[in-house]
């Protein structure tokens, strides 16, 4: 997030300053977005997928982060944690691959977009950790990324609902007069 604040910052004149005014010109919740898109895609970048098949994974690591988003009853967001197991079930739920791999990613300091929270009184085994948001600020981000999956599934939907219809219609018509 700082990163992204510093680079909004070069891309303007010199002196390169960050300043109040920057912070009120930039959505701190669009850079933390701007971070958790950046983060899944840097390991995916390294298996070479193609741009639609990228997308489809990252899409299915948003479902998989959005189930730790817990919604407060005043409108709030925070974090939810689960064990690695269960949060290995759900990306295997929503088809997300390479589940330790992401993980470990996602969970390093650098990147944060997930931490790994030591839970008083769980068992320090390895199948004990637990993992959660690495800060509720990003359930926020995910909610939008969310918002925004939502809408492009729609619109896939109605495409694949068009083509199915204009497909049934064409081979109606070729029926009837052939």
């Amino acid at each position: 997030v700082c990163r992204n604040l510093y680079d909004s910052v070069r891309n303007g004149p010199e002196p390169w300053v960050i300043t109040e005014a920057l912070y009120k010109n930039t959505s701190i919740e669009r850079s933390v977005r701007q971070h958790v898109v950046n983060s899944l895609r840097e390991p995916l970048r390294a298996l070479n997928l193609s741009e639609s098949r990228m997308r489809e994974e990252e899409q299915c690591w948003h479902k998989v982060l959005f189930q730790l988003i817990r919604y407060e009853g005043d409108g709030r967001v925070s974090t939810d944690f689960m064990s690695r197991e269960t949060l290995a079930a759900k990306a295997k739920d929503e088809r997300a691959s390479r589940f330790d791999e992401m993980v470990n990613h996602l969970a390093r300091p650098e990147v944060l977009v997930l931490r790994n929270i030591n839970v008083p009184g769980a068992r320090r085994d390895k199948g004990a950790a637990m993992f959660g948001l690495g800060h509720d600020v990003v359930g926020l981000a995910l909610h939008a990324l969310k918002i925004e999956d939502d809408a492009v599934e729609q619109v896939e939907k109605r495409r694949r609902w068009w083509k199915r219809v204009s497909s049934s219609v064409i081979a109606l018509i070729v029926l009837i007069f052939f």
